[in-house]
């Protein structure tokens, strides 16, 4: 893990380095311990105090031991009271290093281990994230099938109505027509009621048209509800995956901040002309001369670092506000199963008209 592979890490390469642990393998999930350059650079400080601390206990137990051998030989001459002297102020310098190591190591230990909590909690709630915008998107694509099957059956239930009253018309015209002959037939009393017998047909004919014209119309009245529903259904769901999508960008944006902290830098937000966090830079890089600027790619991808000039921020929009977790999560996958229930509903209504 280095600049050059920062935010990408091969496949294959961490399946390599997975745990082989065989309380880990018996679980069938592979571990992986992901270690950032900050955080090697602390576990290796931490080797190299542990290394000055087993010294010093060494030299402390040295100087022990020779004040031990100097207090246990009497005192014949002057040279050997300032030996003696010079021992007691050794063994209280070596003393005092080994305390201070002790105290080096423990900040060491506890600084790496809040880096480490503070990675692992990041990556948990990316992956949270992630899993909500993929129920989400999937609860999406079926909105769309069922809206696209309402709008079928309203553009066939409309082609039907048009049919009937084509054919009313047709009747009213045939109806004209008859009126018209039994009036020119009412003196030949055999022909009229023959036109009469036609004139209560072509009557039954027309009640029974406006009747099939009734039901069509009805019908459409029906299905034109059931497509309102179903579009607001459509709406509901489509601004809920719209607020999973925000999210994933905040889950991102403080992957970002965490990073920047995990690496022992100093994450200075960066805003835009409304006010809106764009992005954090890294305060800590401003002594060279490039420092190091995080930011969301447009298509919201993880973020990856790269050196950016100072006097050329290169950094892409994103929210201000940081993403919400806990009742947030809850109330969201809340509203996207409510609209799915309304839409299998929508479903059933349909099929018990149908038959």
């Amino acid at each position: 893990y280095n600049r050059a592979n920062i935010g990408w890490y091969p496949v294959a390469s961490l399946w390599s380095e997975r745990s082989g642990d065989k309380d880990d393998n018996a679980l069938g999930v592979p571990f992986f311990k992901i270690t950032t350059q900050k955080m090697a650079q602390l576990e290796a400080q931490q080797a190299q105090l542990t290394s000055a601390v087993n010294t010093t206990k060494t030299q402390l137990a040295k100087a022990k031991q020779a004040l031990n051998n100097l207090q246990a030989t009497p005192l014949k001459t002057p040279d050997a009271q300032a030996k003696l002297n010079q021992a007691k102020v050794e063994l209280a310098l070596a003393q005092d290093n080994y305390v201070k190591a002790q105290e080096a190591v423990k900040l060491a230990s506890q600084e790496l281990a809040v880096k480490e909590a503070n990675l692992k909690n990041a990556q948990a709630e990316l992956l949270a994230k992630q899993n909500i915008l993929n129920e989400a998107q999937a609860t999406l694509a079926e909105s769309q099938l069922v809206l696209a099957e309402f709008e079928a059956a309203l553009a066939n239930a409309q082609n039907k109505v048009k049919k009937a009253q084509d054919s009313l018309t047709s009747a009213q015209t045939i109806l004209g027509q008859k009126q018209a002959d039994l009036q020119a037939l009412q003196n030949a009393p055999k022909v009229l009621a023959e036109a009469q017998a036609k004139l209560l047909s072509a009557k039954a004919d027309l009640v029974n048209k406006k009747a099939i014209l009734d039901k069509e119309v009805a019908k459409l009245k029906e299905l034109q509800a059931v497509q309102a529903e179903a579009q607001n259904q459509y709406s509901i769901v489509f601004e809920a995956y719209k607020v999973v999508l925000e999210a994933k960008k905040q889950a991102e944006l403080t992957e970002i901040y965490n990073h920047i902290i995990a690496g022992g830098g100093e994450a200075i937000p960066v805003v835009d002309e409304t006010g809106k966090i764009t992005g954090y830079v890294d305060g800590s890089q401003k002594a060279g001369g490039n420092e190091v600027t995080l930011a969301l790619t447009s298509n919201g991808q993880a973020p990856l670092e790269s050196p950016v000039n100072k006097e050329n921020h290169a950094l892409t929009k994103t929210s201000q506000v940081l993403p919400h977790t806990g009742e947030a999560g809850v109330s969201l996958l809340s509203v996207l199963g409510a609209g799915l229930i309304s839409t299998l509903g929508l479903i059933s209504l349909k099929k018990r008209r149908t038959h």
